[in-house]
């Protein structure tokens, strides 16, 4: 792969391909050990990891999604001076990145230690260990964990503490408005404030040219990973 200088956006991938990418060795599970396998990292392909991995086979995440901080930086910028000047009694963060991406656009406008004290000061809920990691890089650590991390493990703590008059900071991640999480914040009496701090785009649709190469035991996997998930959930 190769890297656009100061974009942080991979500007071409090359990927390759081994003979194993057929259907009738992806059905053996012993075909599988040993090679090395190029895993598009997105949001979906999790589950397709494990069971890669289940087989012997080394995944190896590649980059296909391209994250990037909000194009109009005004409502964030609106977003981080309210929090900073102590608007919010509650911060939820869905994810790290959106953290970080916040720490950016605080850093920027000369907001950071104000950011970070009101940060602090506010009960913090988290959606998985991401966010949390991401407060630990600060020295911080969550308030309320969610029960598990997904928008129903979120309500479902939050479910078990009096919101009513509380300001609540709901930070938002691509392609997700939370319609569900700020309904429930709002019918238990609480004024959801959300954030979008970062966008995200396939890098194909960037004009990211991708390529795809026979060579040894690699191989990459798209536009192979719907046969790829098939051929493997036909073998469970």
């Amino acid at each position: 792969m190769r890297s656009s200088p100061g974009d942080g956006v991979v500007s071409k991938v090359l990927v390759r391909v081994s003979p194993l990418a057929s259907n009738e060795s992806l059905g053996m599970t012993e075909e599988l050990s040993g090679r090395r396998i190029v895993v598009p990292e997105t949001r979906e392909l999790g589950q397709l990891v494990r069971m890669l991995q289940e087989r012997g086979a080394e995944a190896v995440p590649c980059p296909m999604i391209a994250i990037r901080d909000a194009p109009d930086p005004t409502p964030v910028e609106a977003w981080l001076r309210r929090f900073a000047d102590g608007a919010c009694d509650d911060l939820v963060l869905m994810t790290g990145e959106g953290l970080r991406r916040l720490l950016g656009f605080a850093r920027r406008l000369s907001l950071e230690p104000a950011f970070l004290n009101a940060l602090g000061a506010t009960r913090k809920i988290t959606r998985g260990p991401k966010p949390v990691r991401a407060l630990r890089e600060i020295g911080l650590a969550a308030d309320v964990p969610a029960d598990e991390p997904t928008t129903e493990g979120v309500i479902a703590a939050l479910g078990r503490h009096n919101l009513s008059g509380r300001r609540v900071g709901v930070q938002l991640y691509p392609d997700n408005v939370n319609e569900r999480l700020l309904k429930f914040l709002k019918g238990a009496g609480a004024e959801p404030d959300p954030v979008l701090p970062y966008v995200a785009a396939e890098l194909e649709a960037l004009g990211v040219e991708v390529n795809i190469m026979p060579h040894d035991n690699t191989f990459f996997m798209k536009p192979l990973v719907r046969e790829l998930t098939i051929a493997l959930m036909k073998d469970k």
